[in-house]
């Protein structure tokens, strides 16, 4: 039960979907749930840390409901982890076939100026002096290889505009069938009845008994031609082909573009995963109507936000308002800012440099600064701020343990370091690789680790120092790569760093604390976790204004943090291609108004305020995660 995927190959795929099988059959003959979330993950923390012997040692019923309740969750987190595997795998696809892409061009330069100089060179003999007949004996011969010079100009034309399409074909092939299987058993539901993307999963089906055929009909696969309306360019040029006997379809770019259909659906929320955790139905998280407005004015009151969709308008028209005709009349007195060919551009401002007393403080201090023991660190953080007293066993009792706090400090050295069980014996004395692993499972959970860095921060604020360094009022967020045991799921290739490994995001005070971490994939998009880190936050610094680099910036994160009330302030990426919106369609500028582009659509925003408030309110009321909603918001302008 407790088996966890490995790195995804082909082999192991086929391994971990036969044990999701057996795990859904297993799940099947289990009664249904209804415990409340936070007691749910309890159970699940006290089930997965005992061992078949000490479940043995429980209770009937304590072993029972435990089982059950770990063996529903098992099946969870299994269908998430096959929807993991599916959208790998066309993302594989599509970075194998960008890759043979720029192969395909780098190989193939030459066969471009090739085609050029025979194009120059009719162009050449069309301008033969003579009669008709010399004119056209002269053109004929320059193409006496006609057929070849097509099939090269067609097979250039197929991969322009970065057209990689056609190096889909055959890595497809060998991931056919794993595809299917993941589809098969994760068996998708849509928000949306009435979507055609339930057809398409039908289509899906239909298909895979045609193999053998890569030219099919529109009834072989169970198609109208306009079903097919929903293929954006250049999917149609490759999916719909002429033959003889007429309109027909090419089968494995069909199931190619059906497969792509599904892979932003399913990170949209569109289709959705029915008993799964990250993947289940996202309504599922959003308040009903009558709770909805029963905290709606509370959350106007903590945001200070209007919740009155047509005061909210006008008051973001006139703030907006406001705010453009400031920025034009202050603009000719900004040092910093220019107008170039109607693009912004700003100079980068100079550092101050310190003066020698600075300086020679700084020589001083560091000169007096005694090396510490990072386990000294630990074991003074730990008294101070009464750590122990948070970790207790996954059961909820007090721990026993005499020696519980020196135990702590060496789980945390352990893991907190990533030396593994095994080193930490070796530089530890006293405690074995066993007792070290064995507190790691009885006592630690993802809530005793917040639970005991609130305390420590709470503690460091304490401190009159780090007031100095700042208000408390704003925090820096940033990513960093961790390399990490590779087979799993979240070990992923780094395309900026470099190898295998995870990413670590972390939310850093103005007060040079650390307030927040979240660990996740490195083909993640940052941007969706630098809100997550701020409302999870339970400590008493509690900053309203974040600050990211440009993997921290896009419209739906700016949207959510206005209406949680957060103010984001990420470094925007290709500023000199930005355009910036009117409050008013008349409205003209002095300065500026060569940067301005239309108005807001303000009506759009009155219709679905109502809405996006109700995900805001649901976030605050910890129903729905940000980055649930912020990967939904995301990837609906891809279904």
């Amino acid at each position: 039960l407790k088996r966890e995927p490995k790195r995804p190959t082909n082999r192991e795929v086929r391994h971990w979907l036969q044990h999701l099988e057996n795990l859904k059959r297993l799940a099947d003959q289990m009664p249904p749930l209804e415990i409340p979330p936070s007691k749910l993950r309890f159970f699940r923390d006290w089930a997965r840390a005992y061992d078949a012997a000490q479940m043995a040692r429980l209770k009937g019923p304590t072993r029972y409901g435990l089982a059950a309740i770990f063996i529903h969750a098992q099946r969870g987190q299994a269908l998430d982890d096959v929807v993991d595997i599916y959208l790998r795998f066309v993302q594989r696809l599509e970075n194998i076939a960008v890759r043979k892409l720029q192969e395909h061009r780098l190989a193939t330069g030459s066969d471009a100026d090739t085609l050029i100089e025979r194009f120059l060179t009719t162009l050449q003999a069309d301008d033969t002096r003579g009669s008709a007949v010399r004119q056209l004996a002269a053109l004929r011969d320059t193409y006496q290889d006609k057929d070849a010079l097509i099939a090269a100009c067609q097979q250039h034309l197929s991969v322009r505009h970065k057209n990689y399409l056609p190096f889909l074909v055959e890595p497809y092939e060998g991931m056919r069938t794993l595809l299917l299987n993941c589809l098969d058993i994760a068996d998708l539901h849509c928000l949306d009845e009435a979507s055609d993307s339930r057809a398409l999963l039908g289509v899906l089906q239909g298909l895979r008994k045609l193999r053998r055929k890569r030219v099919i009909t529109h009834e072989d696969a169970g198609l109208d031609p306009k079903d097919l309306r929903w293929l954006k360019e250049p999917w149609p040029r490759h999916v719909e082909i002429d033959t003889p006997e007429g309109p027909a379809l090419d089968r494995v770019f069909l199931e190619l573009a059906i497969h792509f259909r599904l892979r932003n659906e399913l990170k949209s929320g569109e289709l959705f995963v029915p008993k799964g955790n990250r993947f289940d139905d996202y309504r599922e998280h959003l308040l009903d109507d009558e709770r909805f407005a029963k905290e709606l004015d509370a959350y106007g009151e903590t945001t200070r936000i209007e919740i009155d969709p047509v005061k909210h308008v006008a008051k973001l028209r006139r703030e907006l308002g406001a705010k453009t005709a400031q920025v034009d009349a202050r603009f000719p007195n900004n040092p910093f800012a220019e107008i170039v060919n109607n693009k912004l551009k700003l100079s980068r401002i100079r550092r101050n440099e310190l003066s020698p007393e600075v300086k020679l403080l700084e020589a001083e201090i560091t000169a007096r600064m005694a090396e510490v023991n990072v386990a000294d660190v630990l074991v003074d953080a730990c008294r101070w701020a009464n750590v122990a007293s948070e970790f207790r066993t996954v059961a909820g009792e007090k721990g026993r343990l005499k020696d519980l706090s020196l135990r702590i400090v060496v789980s945390l050295i352990c893991y907190g370091l990533n030396l593994g069980a095994s080193q930490t014996e070796r530089s530890v004395r006293l405690v074995s690789r066993k007792q070290v692993a064995w507190l790691n499972q009885q006592y630690v959970t993802e809530e005793t680790l917040d639970r005991a860095i609130v305390k420590v921060i709470n503690c460091f604020n304490q401190f009159q120092l780090p007031k100095y360094w700042g208000s408390g009022m704003s925090a820096s967020a940033d990513g960093k790569k961790w390399n990490i045991y590779e087979q799993n799921l979240i070990s992923e290739r780094h395309i900026r760093y470099g190898g295998y490994g995870g990413l670590g995001y972390y939310h850093v005070s103005d007060r040079y604390i650390a307030l927040m971490a979240h660990f996740t994939t490195c083909g993640t998009y940052e941007a969706i976790h630098i809100l997550d880190g701020l409302l999870k936050n339970a400590s008493e610094i509690q900053p309203d204004t974040v600050h990211g680099d440009t993997q921290s910036q896009s419209y739906p994160v700016f949207a959510l943090a206005y209406l949680l009330g957060i103010k984001l302030m990420p470094r925007i990426r290709d500023l000199g291609d930005c355009s910036f919106s009117r409050a008013e369609p008349k409205q003209r500028y002095t300065h500026i108004n060569a940067l301005m582009d239309a108005a807001i659509k303000w009506d759009l925003i009155e219709e679905h305020l109502p809405e996006m408030m109700r995900i805001a309110v649901s976030i605050k009321a910890g129903l729905l995660t940000s980055p649930a909603a912020l990967r939904r918001q995301a990837y609906m302008d891809l279904t």
